[in-house]
């Protein structure tokens, strides 16, 4: 693939890992036929472990601030003059219960990804 040899056997089982350059190869013939990120990643990233964690570290990266800015709005609001005599503590309990369902859901997909 690619012009580079994707396997070198010293025994019968033993096959080595491959380079990131050999990774890149099989990656650009298998996303071709790829439909979702997700699954492909599923299905390819013990083949692609280089690539896989490459993308892992990319992908938890918000693709927007919104999330944040709705966060700061939020303490903002719970920090309004009115409430001033909360302490720290109250106003983490106060945002975490805000956003439980957002945490639930968050915590679901990490569980179902380490099982």
């Amino acid at each position: 693939m690619c012009g580079i040899s994707t396997t070198t056997k010293t025994s019968a089982t033993y096959k080595r890992p491959l380079s990131l350059d050999e990774e890149l190869c099989h990656y650009v013939q298998a996303i071709a036929s790829a439909k979702q990120f997700n699954t492909f990643w599923i299905e390819n990233g013990s083949k692609l472990p280089n690539l896989a964690n490459i993308v892992r570290q990319i992908s938890a990266i918000p693709a927007t601030s919104i999330s944040s800015e709705a966060a700061f709005s939020l303490s903002g609001y719970l920090c309004r003059k009115q409430r001033t005599s909360l302490g720290s503590k109250s106003i983490r309990q106060s945002m975490i219960l805000k956003y439980r369902p957002w945490l639930d859901k968050l915590i679901e997909h990490v569980d179902l990804k380490n099982n």
